[in-house]
């Protein structure tokens, strides 16, 4: 339900939505996509950090998982 109206959220919590969405149906790349937009919009975040590691060991990208998280 929140997805369906996610375009009637700040861009924060809607970019969060895409990434709970994605993380339930869709790849690690896309879950990396719009983990990396929240970095953008807030680089401290540390937890978006630790997920994008996870997914890259998902990807078994081993190499890109350490320096994410």
């Amino acid at each position: 339900m929140a997805y369906e109206k996610s375009d009637q959220m700040p861009v924060h919590q809607k970019i969060n939505t895409n990434w709970v969405y994605a993380h339930a149906f869709g790849t690690p790349n896309d879950r990396i996509k719009y983990l990396k937009q929240l970095i953008e919009l807030d680089d401290q975040m540390a937890t978006a950090y630790f997920n994008v590691g996870g997914c890259y060991f998902d990807l078994q990208q081993y190499e890109k998982a350490i320096p994410a998280s």
